[in-house]
């Protein structure tokens, strides 16, 4: 949680304010493999990776093609899903165990 007030407090928001942006996430353990999306799920969350690293990628004829990887203080989701509430295009899977903060789509509309 300290990453995650630390990445937004340099944008002048206050001590209240901050306060509030953390407690609209909750925390997420990922183990290596496990998926933040899949592809042709539609994405409700995006998330802010306190610990790991995650990998983009989407699969042509049998082979996964990678097209991004974030890590550590990094944010983390299939944001054209997210925001137009579409199937994803891509998978976005852990690399390794790692901590993500979630704030999911209901509590970015609050």
């Amino acid at each position: 949680m300290e990453n995650l007030i630390a990445y937004f407090a340099p944008y002048g928001f206050s001590e209240t304010e901050l306060a509030a942006i953390a407690s609209s996430f909750e925390k997420k353990d990922f183990r290596k493999g496990h998926y933040f999306v899949e592809e042709g799920k539609t994405s409700r969350q995006l998330g802010f990776i306190e610990t790991g690293v995650f990998q983009y990628f989407f699969n042509q004829d049998g082979e996964e093609i990678t097209t991004y990887i974030v890590g550590e203080n990094g944010f983390v989701a299939s944001l054209v899903s997210f925001f137009k509430e579409t199937p994803a295009r891509e998978n976005i899977r852990a690399m390794t165990d790692g901590i993500v903060w979630l704030l999911s789509k209901d509590k970015l509309a609050a």
